[in-house]
């Protein structure tokens, strides 16, 4: 079974448009989320995943060294990333991603009145650096980071001891 979803960062939670998308009325709500567009047999539909996304930024740990074959695994690089990128520039490069940081941004869905949000925040490494802020608006913020590795490729490629 082939599965296609797509993730983005929509400026509403439950839309009224057409098959639920955002359409900026003034009876729409207004707090972000992370939804997905879902491929089935009748075409795309939108699910909500998370309220209160506001950025979602994701790097990916590329494996170029060393380059040369081994001969224990027979593949190239050790399963380690070397450096990170946005967006793999080519096929090649897309093959030698071993890893995944995601950085996300999200808000309270409920504004604080006794509170301004006046940071500045960070949303990755310096790869693509994206900042954010200040909202000087009533929403409490925080930035979630995660990596994590590619295992049916970073295992092929490990080196054993």
């Amino acid at each position: 079974e082939f599965k296609t979803h797509i993730y983005f960062v929509a400026p509403c939670t439950v839309g009224l448009g057409t098959n639920g998308v955002c359409n900026g009325s003034a009876s729409e709500d207004d707090v972000p989320a992370l939804k997905r567009l879902v491929l089935g047999s009748g075409g795309f539909t939108i699910e909500p995943l998370v309220e209160g996304v506001e950025f979602f930024q994701v790097e990916y740990g590329i494996d170029t060294a060393p380059t040369t074959v081994d001969d224990t695994t027979g593949e190239e690089g050790d399963g380690v990333p070397d450096s990170y990128v946005t967006l793999p520039a080519s096929a090649k490069q897309w093959s030698q991603v071993v890893a995944a940081r995601l950085f996300m941004l999200v808000r309270s869905t409920n504004k604080s009145k006794s509170y301004t949000d006046e940071k500045v925040y960070k949303l990755n490494s310096g790869v693509g650096s994206f900042t954010y802020g200040p909202a000087n608006d009533n929403s409490k913020r925080h930035v979630f980071t995660v990596e994590t590795q590619i295992v049916n490729v970073a295992g092929r490629r490990e080196i054993p001891i």
